[in-house]
């Protein structure tokens, strides 16, 4: 059940700027919004399987490309595969979500990574 939309957008303000730690997983220890918790982002369990099968693939000095990044738990993994020699391109065409990652990104100190704002479709969905 999803609560109603000004809940939501009250309690992103409230609880978005307050960090918790991330239990497990490979990103592990950093910083993540309580406010942006749910899907299994706050034990590290979000996507395992897929977040494993790029590992394999993701090598240091890559530029990878993180289409509809979201709140950016994905870019967090991907800073951390490609290293300071790679480059993360975090592409969040919806404001909050954009919000989440930027902060996610500062909070975590990630200088690899770019935000970009825009959509890559010409339709909604």
């Amino acid at each position: 059940m999803q609560l109603p939309y000004p809940v939501r957008v009250l309690g992103h303000a409230v609880l978005g700027g307050i960090p918790v730690r991330i239990r497990s997983g490979r990103n592990r220890g950093l910083s993540w919004s309580l406010a942006a918790l749910g899907r299994g982002f706050g034990f590290g369990r979000f996507g395992r399987d897929r977040i494993e099968a790029l590992a394999t693939v993701t090598r240091k000095g890559d530029v990878f490309w993180d289409i509809g990044a979201h709140k950016g738990f994905v870019s967090l993994v991907a800073a951390g595969l490609v290293g300071p020699s790679g480059t993360v391109v975090a592409i969040e065409p919806a404001g909050v979500n954009r919000g989440f990652l930027e902060r996610h990104l500062q909070w975590n100190r990630v200088d690899n990574a770019q935000v970009l704002g825009v959509a890559l479709s010409d339709r909604e969905g």
